[in-house]
């Protein structure tokens, strides 16, 4: 088949145009396809993709944000992303300071909307010069916020609208340990930090790192149904209990301790403030250096009428320090010192500093240490660590060996008046000086104190000096001073004090004082002295004791008028005055005695021998009274006599003449011529004038009653009987009259006792 050829066309005539083609309009379903859903599929591609992935996208955002918001180094694993929220495990922030073992997140779009965290662990250092250092975490609880990119400082203001906390756990290292807390309790808080900490179970143990000293605490126990957050600050009613084992602060320490208490409370990161309703303290075996030992147990009660208040510093120097205003009720104590205490009031820092002292007023009743008791006492005092500063009164009803409880009415030495100063030595760190005065209704000012004391009172030194005191009529008696001389009584004379009190070593307290005697009037029973003067030197008080030594006394009236009169005595701290040796003139001759124990108080008899050496009987005859009698000759010899509250009693005292002698009686008591029998008229012309060659003399009787005298005599009157020698025995009886006289006048004071006088300014 053939097929005709297409005509040539000639170039240079003209074409005509083709027609253009014509495009079609895409469906409306495509063109909704392209332009409207390739956006929500693309996200929907990429949602798809970021749910497969979410685990792990949510984990990379997790730890950066938490790295930009300065707690890294972070440790996390995101468990579960859900749509309901995200479940985070073995979370662990800012270098291990802050662990969870479990977090349930709930995120909103502004943030995060609630976050549940249980076993959460929070690890913080804090020293008292630097405080607490919690790293990254400082600032959040300080009150500002962290080291990221949410601004600069300011209130807390968290991204979270709730977060509860359920069985956490702090450690707070301090620098004597680990200090650990446990609580139960769900805390929950909204943004700003305010929210609820509700059923309060919060334990603590071996808190006793945060004491000054030493201390076991096995717990402390706060329960509270509900504390509210605000601000970051914890607030609301509370129950502390806790309990301490072997305490040891400076100069002090006790056994055990428990606490219970109730009130409200308003705690913040820098700060705890506790106002208490109730309290009760009960501390086991307490003592307060070698001052105190409390024995057993002593309960503090907080008193219900004041108001009690417990402020504890965690921010500032020095911190902890708690700042105490408490009142306690009034309370016995127990042990080496013994109080009824009306109240006590604390206020100021524990522990305190010389800059920020402690204060301490209390009001006692009645204080005792050993025989020793005070009443009305009254304490102001500031407690520093260089010492304490203090003002003290008191009245002392009695002195130590005095019976009875109560001053006696009317007494003008009893109560003594006690005003008193403690202030810290500056030239002697660690020593207090004491200053203070005595005084009594008779007179402001007896006695004055001056001296030193360490802080735990272990050892002290007191120089003690008083006014001299008049005795007898319109001054005081020696009972008045002290009653263990119940039996003694004085009519004229003066006494002083001056002397040191000493302790060493925490050991008895070491009186040496010197009582000074001047020209003292007394009597003892019916034995008096006269003009008596020495120093009598006390080494105890209870009871009464002192070495040997010596007192010096014109005349002593025990039957016969003695003079010049030396004892040396000592007090034997059981109530006795013992008489080692004594010596007196009687009529030119010197007596002495044998030693003699005489009781203070309460004596019935009191032996006593007297050793008789030249006794003039010339003088002797010149005290008796019968008149016109002169004698010649001294005599030796023993006199046994007994003192007795109302007289003395010769037993068989017998003296001799040691040579011969004449003895002239022309006196009328022995009747002559028709009147007397041949006897009595023999002997009464022989003893006009008898030589004796031998005589003796035997004394019998008391002094309050009758005295009989027996007089031997031996020789011969050359008028008589052509001076042939016979025996006189003459019995004499009649009162025994005590005649002092002229002997006194010349009494003269040994120079040893005038200095020592002067010494007390008595002479």
């Amino acid at each position: 088949m053939t097929t005709a050829p297409d005509p040539v066309s000639d170039p240079s005539e003209p074409s005509e145009p083709s027609p253009r083609p014509r495009h079609r309009r895409p469906p409306l379903w495509r063109m909704v396809a392209r332009d409207v859903l390739v956006v929500p599929v693309l996200l929907m591609a990429l949602g798809a993709a970021f749910w497969t992935q979410r685990v792990p996208v949510v984990d990379g955002i997790a730890r950066l944000a938490l790295d930009r918001a300065g707690l890294g180094p972070v440790a996390l694993t995101v468990q579960t992303v859900e749509t309901d929220g995200l479940v985070i495990t073995d979370v662990a922030l800012a270098d291990g300071r802050f662990q969870a073992r479990r977090l349930f997140v709930v995120p909103s779009l502004l943030g995060v909307e609630r976050i549940e965290a249980e076993g959460v662990a929070v690890r913080a250092p804090w020293d008292p010069e630097t405080g607490l250092d919690a790293g990254p975490l400082t600032p959040w609880l300080s009150g500002g916020e962290g080291d990221g990119d949410s601004g600069a400082g300011g209130a807390v203001a968290l991204p979270i609208r709730t977060l509860e906390v359920r069985d956490a756990r702090l450690s707070l290292e301090v620098p004597e340990g680990t200090v650990r807390a446990e609580t139960d309790a769900t805390l929950t808080l909204w943004a700003g930090l305010a929210g609820a900490l509700t059923n309060v179970v919060f334990e603590g143990t071996d808190v006793g790192g945060l004491m000054p000293g030493t201390a076991t605490i096995p717990s402390v126990r706060i329960i509270s149904p509900r504390l509210s957050v605000d601000d970051g600050v914890l607030s609301g009613p509370l129950t502390l209990t806790g309990e301490a084992k072997d305490v040891a602060v400076p100069d002090a320490r006790l056994s055990g301790a428990t606490v219970a208490a109730s009130g409200r409370l308003r705690a913040s990161p820098d700060r705890i403030d506790v106002a208490l309703d109730t309290g009760e303290v009960i501390l086991t075996e307490p003592a307060f250096g070698s001052v105190w030992n409390g024995g057993s147990a002593l309960t503090l009660v907080l008193a219900e009428d004041a108001d009690q208040t417990v402020a504890v510093d965690l921010a500032g120097p020095g911190t902890p320090r708690a700042d105490l205003d408490v009142t306690l009720a009034p309370f016995s104590v127990s042990g080496t010192v013994e109080a009824d205490l009306d109240r006590v009031h604390l206020a100021g820092p524990v522990p305190w500093s010389n800059e920020a002292p402690l204060t301490l007023v209390a009001a006692a009743s009645r204080v005792q240490s050993g025989a020793a008791v005070a009443r009305d006492a009254t304490v102001d005092a500031t407690l520093r660590p260089e010492g304490p500063t203090a003002t003290l009164a008191f009245q002392v009803p009695h002195l130590p060996g005095e019976a009875g409880t109560d001053s006696i009415a009317g007494h003008p030495l009893r109560p003594l008046r006690v005003q008193g100063q403690l202030a810290p030595d500056p030239e002697q760190p660690g020593r207090l000086r004491v200053t203070a005065d005595l005084g009594a209704p008779l007179r402001d000012h007896l006695v004055t104190l001056r001296g030193w004391a360490t802080a735990d009172a272990r050892n002290a030194h007191l120089s003690v000096r008083g006014a001299p005191l008049t005795l007898g009529d319109g001054g005081v008696q020696p009972w008045q001073l002290h009653a263990a001389l119940a039996d003694l009584s004085a009519s004229a004379g003066t006494v002083a004090i001056e002397g040191t009190v000493d302790r060493t070593d925490g050991g008895a307290l070491r009186p040496d004082l010197s009582f000074g005697l001047a020209d003292v009037d007394a009597a003892y029973g019916t034995t008096a002295l006269r003009r008596l003067n020495g120093v009598a030197r006390l080494t105890g008080l209870s009871p009464l004791r002192s070495p040997s030594q010596e007192l010096v006394a014109a005349g002593l009236e025990m039957g016969l008028p003695f003079t010049d009169v030396v004892i040396r005595y000592r007090l034997d701290g059981a109530g006795a005055f013992v008489v080692e040796e004594a010596s007196m003139a009687l009529a030119g001759g010197t007596i002495v005695t044998d030693g003699a124990r005489v009781p203070l108080a309460g004596f019935d008899r009191v032996p006593l021998t007297l050793t008789v050496q030249g006794l003039d009987l010339g003088q002797l005859a010149a005290m008796t009274p019968i008149d016109d009698l002169t004698v010649s000759g001294r005599v030796d010899g023993t006199v046994p006599m007994v003192i007795t509250p109302g007289a003395v009693r010769i037993d068989a005292g017998r003296l001799a003449a040691t040579g011969p002698g004449v003895v002239q009686y022309r006196g009328g008591a022995l009747p002559g011529g028709a009147e007397a029998g041949t006897g009595v008229d023999l002997a009464r012309r022989a003893l006009e004038d008898f030589r004796y060659t031998a005589l003796s003399m035997d004394v019998a009787g008391s002094t309050a009653d009758t005295m009989a005298l027996t007089l031997s005599l031996d020789g011969a009157n050359a008028a008589v009987l052509d001076g042939y020698p016979f025996q006189l025995n003459l019995n004499l009886e009649g009162p025994l009259t005590r005649l002092i006289g002229e002997s006194l006048q010349g009494y003269t004071i040994p120079r040893r006792i005038v200095d020592r006088l002067k010494a007390l300014g008595l002479r």
